[in-house]
Parts: structure tokens; sequence; C-alpha cells
């Protein structure tokens, strides 16, 4: 008998798959995910995060195979066949270094991101999976093609079940990237009980018509998981560093798009995500995290693109001099305003520099919102909220209103935090925390200014 195809994973064990999966694997859209990481430059805190979105691809077909074999779609049957290959392809759209790099998009082409109401990558991935030539040879048939961009679409003809399966508050891709990040990190805040999370999804509705949901008894399991996103978002994608070189890497990527000259237009075209220009496909595909870094570093080094790729490449970061709870600041009609308008964020940041006398682009600013995840928010659809069964009785609730669970205490949504980052280099640490006294005061000053 031949060896069935498969691959040894660190979070899974072996993880088979098909022939036609193993031609998708082998696309040069599947083969550039090894190039983009999976958690951008976290590494350069956390030193083993060095994965990348190809492994993760492969670990969510695995879960997303799992999980809909256990609400009884048929294994090896089309349904089951195209979960897994929409789960294969959802991260083929994903620019150099992730998320960090498509926040450059919102300051490019805001309008063109909004007029798609989808983040960029899905965009891209659609368009990948509607045009690239290799990818078309393998899903030869419409009827597959269609069926997997209805899946990563949601589409309203394709059963909420199934799309459900990767897209959703508890889902395949949210599964594997949390006990992937926390294996490849080093840190224990992204475990949670992983088969008993798949043993307790059950399908619940008419034929067309059903959601996917867990047992009431495995609330706990679940609300572990829930804990465990909670605490890796604040521990490791969150983390300071993380936050500073994000920044660094989006003020890079606009500085870069602005310059007149070859490698400057290509940029603005690549994060522009202008998928059908003639010729943007083949940049894209070329284009990973290190061609994008060395193309950054290569830039003048008068421009903030030169100045921060060098810097990201040798890890000469800004320090975070001051940071505060948004709550905390008085006037909040302004506080409101300055959350939502990235122009008084500009002029905040302008004001920053200037007190502290240090360059426009030495300072940075960041605000942040940290949810609650076990907050009930009444507004949120059902399709985007834990639904709990109970099989006894065939009811259905949200998690976050089962009275005995954890989620019944939570109120508060979320909590919005200002952060600033100066280059700082050589500043003791004294002058650092001078330095952070002196952004108090002008926040103040500003806030004050702003509500008479």
């Amino acid at each position: 008998m031949s060896r069935p195809l498969r691959v040894r994973d660190p979070v899974h064990g072996f993880i088979y798959y098909s022939e036609t999966e193993a031609a998708l694997i082998d696309t040069p859209a599947l083969q550039r995910l090894r190039g983009i990481k999976q958690l951008a430059f976290t590494y350069l805190v956390y030193p083993g995060a060095t994965h990348t979105r190809f492994e993760h691809s492969l670990g969510v077909m695995h879960v997303a195979g799992r999980i809909a074999e256990r609400v009884g779609i048929k294994r090896d049957g089309p349904e089951w066949r195209r979960i897994r290959l929409a789960a294969l392809l959802h991260d083929i759209g994903h620019l150099p270094f992730s998320h960090a790099g498509e926040t450059a998009t919102l300051a490019l082409a805001p309008q063109a991101i909004s007029e798609r109401k989808e983040e960029a990558h899905e965009s891209i991935t659609a368009a990948l999976i509607e045009g690239d030539p290799d990818i078309r040879g393998v899903l030869s048939s419409d009827e597959d093609r269609l069926a997997v961009l209805g899946l990563l679409r949601k589409a309203k003809e394709t059963e909420p079940l199934l799309w459900q399966i990767l897209s959703g508050p508890l889902d395949a891709d949210k599964l594997d990237y949390l006990l992937r990040d926390s294996l490849m990190t080093g840190v224990k805040y992204g475990v949670f009980d992983l088969d008993r999370v798949i043993d307790s999804f059950v399908p619940h509705g008419p034929k067309g018509q059903r959601h996917l949901m867990v047992r009431k008894e495995d609330a706990p399991c679940v609300e572990q998981y829930l804990l465990a996103r909670y605490y890796m978002t604040e521990q490791v994608y969150r983390h300071r560093v993380r936050r500073i070189t994000d920044l660094m890497l989006r003020e890079a990527i606009v500085s870069a798009a602005k310059l007149d000259s070859e490698s400057g237009k290509g940029i603005l075209s690549l994060f522009k995500c202008e998928t059908q220009n003639d010729g943007w496909r083949q940049v894209f595909l070329e284009t990973d995290d290190s061609h994008l870094l060395r193309g950054l570093a290569a830039c003048p080094e008068d421009q903030v693109c030169g100045r921060f790729g060098r810097a990201l490449s040798a890890r000469r970061l800004p320090k975070q001099v001051f940071d505060c709870r948004i709550d905390d600041i008085r006037h909040e009609k302004w506080t409101d305003r300055l959350i939502k308008n990235v122009e008084e964020q500009e002029k905040l940041r302008q004001r920053f520099a200037g007190g502290l006398d240090l360059p426009e682009e030495s300072v940075l600013l960041d605000i942040r919102t940290k949810d609650n995840p076990l907050h009930r928010d009444p507004n949120v659809s059902v399709e985007d909220d834990i639904l709990v069964l109970d099989t006894k009785r065939g009811e259905d609730q949200r998690l976050s209103d089962l009275r005995e669970s954890l989620s019944a205490s939570a109120r508060v949504k979320e909590e919005a935090k200002l952060y600033v980052y100066a280059e700082a280099d050589g500043a003791s640490p004294e002058e650092r925390e001078e330095m952070g006294r002196e952004v108090e005061k002008m926040l103040e000053t500003a806030a004050r200014e702003a509500s008479t």
C-alpha cells in the first residue's frame, strides 16, 4: 500500500491531505505563505515566534475537517472537502507581515477598503481564488470554486453551520492559531482543551438553516478558550514591542509609497490592493516579509521608510514613555473625538514631538481598545456570538446569558488606552520618566483647550 499524504505538525501531529489539497499546497499562492510570519515582528520579543501562515493554513484545514465531521458532515463528501479547501486557502491574501502590513492599506486607500466591506486580505483571497491560473487549475470545477468563495464570504445561500466552522467567534482559525502561537512563543496563556471544545460542537436548527453551537454542559471549556484568547491578546498580540513595530511598519510603508521611484510606486500599488491591475498579482506573489523589509531598509536614510526599515532590521526601537486609560483623561467629548479622528491624533502627536523637542517622525501615538471577552453585547448578531444548546430541553441561548457562566458578571465592553512612544536612544530611565511627565502635561493642556 502506498503511504498516505501527510505532514508532521508541532500542534496536531500528523496532518493528512488529499491529492487535490496537495496540488493546492504546491501553488505559488500557498508556498508564498512560508515567507509570511504569523505574528509579524513578535519574534523580536519572543524569538521562537518565527512560524508562518503556511503551517497555520495546514492546521486550520485539519481542525476544520475535524469540526465538520463532528457535526455530522460526511467525511470525504463534497461539503467536507470544500470546507477543508476553503480553510487551506483562507489566508492566501495576506500582505507582508500579515495584519501589521494591512494597517497601511487603511492609510493608503481608506475609501477603497471601506467600499469592499471586507478586510484587505479577504478581498485579495477572493481575487486569487477567482483569477489565479494555478489555483483555477486545481479548482477547475466552477461549482467547487463558487462553493469555496461562498464559505469564505459567508454567502447568504451557504448554510450558516458551514461557514461558521471557518469564521465565527469559535472557529477553526482561532482554535489553531491560539494553540500554535502559544506553543511557538513559549507562553502558556493560549492553552485550552481542543479535543473537548471540538467534542462540544453540535448542529442545531432545520436543514439549510443550521447553526454551529456548543452543548450547555461544555460551557466551561469554551470559556477557557475565551480566556486563552484574551490573555494571548494582552500578553503576546498587544505586547509593547509588537505595538511599536506595527506602527513603525505602517509609517515606513506609507512613507515608501510617497517616493517618486519604481519601488515606491510598486509599494503603493501593492498596499492599495489594486487587484485588477496588470502585473499586480505577480508582484504580490513575489513579495513576502523579507522582500518588503529589504526594500524599506534600502530607501534613503533621510526618509521615514529608510530610517524605520533599518531600525526594524536592527531592532532599534522607540521606547514607551507614556500610557494612560482614555477614561482617565478629563473632557469626555474630546476623548471620544480623539479615539475616532485620525487628524486629531496626528495633531496631538505633533504637539508631543514639539514639546519633547524631537522630529515629528520620532514620536508615535497609539490608541488601542481592550475588549472584554466575556461581555454580552446585545447588538451582536446571533451568527457572531457563541450559542449554547441545552440538549435536554432543546433550548438555545448565548453563552454570555447563562446564569452560571463567568460572562454573567462581565459588564464592561472595552477599555481604551493611549500609548506614546519616542526615539530615546541613550536616554536613562529617569530621563524617559521625565519625558512621560511632559507628555502628561501636554495631554492635559490639549484636552482642556479642546473643551473650552
